[in-house]
């Protein structure tokens, strides 16, 4: 049950002195603006920059600053610092004037009591991370008072979008945090060096994570963390099976935590691709339902246990948002604090949430953008999938049909965004007799790659099997 005393802004988290004191520093030190800009969250900043407009979508639903009169001043204090003038009472005084906002805030007297006040200039970080603090405890008790009004009127019908509603706020919360600072390339450089020399030592080891594809290791250096790495390719061309391979590869031989977010198959569809691939049963086969030989249900159920063992993680969710991505992989990571490798298949089926996009194009691009953002927060690869348009069937030849950058469907943000950027093309198999069927050859084009050379490699793909296979040298 939820206190009536609950909703009073007199109960909430608060400290005006802080306040006080920080604008009286500000005033008096104009220097000082950047020291508290540091501690402060850039939406915290950008929402106290038009104090008395209309809240946003997406902007903190709460003041940084708790008094009324101390969010204008500061908002009055940011406009004049960005037009570089000076500030002071005087300048502070005729822009609140102007805007006719003075008498709202006390009157002159009561800024002249700001610089009046007993406070420490060399506080002024102390005092804007106290600010901080107090306005995520308010944040903090309004989204719990929410979820608990909402939820108190939900039907069981309501439970799991509520409990979807309630993880947003919560993670809303936690995302506003400073601003990242410079920092001195030293700090980095006695880093980067113990790191070469530990991999000169170890015999050249990757500086990545494995993929199990020699040619591509060697290539890219592996799968490093913080990147974003599309796969992209025209339908059944095997981008999936592709990006399940390397997935089976980190959990299954490595034994490392992968996090699948499967929006085109089910959770069964895709271990049957799994069981199928790790048992080198024939996925027509074992989809027909012709009966299988012993030795075949051996294979099968003996690959299944191997992938009962195997840390792989999967979410089937049909429709999913950039954010729902970014709280579930949240989640996944505090469970599996090793997790490895995240996978997404594929991109343009997701969709930006409830915010309002002028096109697709914009959507994608903040699906894009939240992809890689969560790539660089878990430290992590992430491999997305891509459709690409139909440009490269439209040309002639087969050379020309090898997929290139402009092709990545709805966004150059994806192109923009990606560390690096992989094609698959090949020329199927259309006719298949009674015998085995023979692979395909399967060309794997790396067309972007920000830390590392881009072109070709030639692979095998049994398409009976959902299984890409390093050709050896020579062919």
């Amino acid at each position: 049950m939820v206190e009536a005393a609950f909703d009073s802004r007199t109960t909430l988290p608060a400290n005006l002195e802080a306040e006080r004191a920080l604008l009286g520093c500000l005033i008096l030190d104009n220097r000082l603006i950047d020291v508290a800009l540091d501690q402060m969250p850039p939406a915290a900043v950008a929402q106290a920059r038009e104090a008395g407009r209309p809240r946003r979508r997406g902007e903190p639903d709460e003041p940084l600053f708790f008094s009324p009169a101390h969010q204008t001043i500061f908002s009055a204090i940011l406009e004049i610092y960005e037009a570089n003038a000076a500030i002071d009472l005087t300048t502070l005084a005729e822009k609140l004037l102007l805007k006719g906002q003075l008498e709202a805030v006390g009157g002159a007297p009561f800024l002249a009591a700001l610089e009046e006040d007993i406070f420490a200039p060399g506080q002024a970080a102390e005092y804007a991370r106290i600010i901080v603090e107090k306005w995520r405890l308010r944040r903090l008790i309004r989204a719990a008072q929410t979820i608990a009004d909402q939820a108190s009127g939900a039907g069981a019908e309501d439970v799991t979008s509520m409990i979807e509603s309630a993880e947003q706020r919560i993670f809303a919360i936690g995302q506003d945090q400073r601003s990242a600072d410079f920092v001195h390339v030293g700090e980095v450089v006695a880093d980067k060096l113990m790191e070469i020399e530990e991999r000169s030592k170890s015999g050249g080891a990757l500086p990545g994570l494995e993929t199990g594809f020699d040619r591509l290791d060697q290539m890219t250096g592996g799968l490093r963390p913080s990147n974003m790495i599309i796969i992209a390719a025209r339908p059944s061309m095997g981008k999936t099976a592709f990006a399940m391979n390397i997935a089976a590869h980190v959990a299954l031989r490595r034994k490392k935590p992968v996090g699948l977010f499967s929006l085109e198959m089910s959770r069964g569809e895709v271990t049957s691709r799994l069981l199928c691939s790790e048992s080198h049963v024939s996925m027509g086969r074992v989809l027909s339902g012709k009966a299988l030989k012993r030795s075949e249900l051996d294979a099968l159920h003996e690959a299944g246990a191997r992938i009962d063992a195997a840390p792989l993680h999967i979410d089937d969710a049909s429709t999913l948002s950039a954010l729902e991505m970014r709280a579930r992989a949240r989640r996944l990571k505090s469970r599996c604090p090793d997790l490895a490798l995240i996978i997404v298949d594929y991109l343009q089926l997701m969709h930006g949430g409830g915010m309002r996009y002028d096109n697709r194009q914009q959507e994608v691009t903040e699906i894009s953008r939240s992809i890689k953002a969560l790539a660089r927060e878990l430290e992590i690869p992430i491999i997305a999938l891509s459709q690409l348009s139909r440009q490269s069937e439209q040309r002639r030849g087969t050379k020309d049909k090898m997929p290139k950058l402009s092709d990545l469907r709805e966004s150059g943000a994806i192109e923009q965004d990606a560390d690096v950027v992989m094609f698959i093309h090949r020329e199927r198999n259309l006719v298949q007799g009674d015998g085995p069927v023979q692979p395909d050859m399967a060309c794997v084009r790396i067309g972007k790659q920000r830390n590392g050379p881009v072109g070709d490699f030639d692979m095998l793909f049994h398409g009976e099997f959902t299984q890409f296979v390093t050709l050896a040298p020579g062919g």
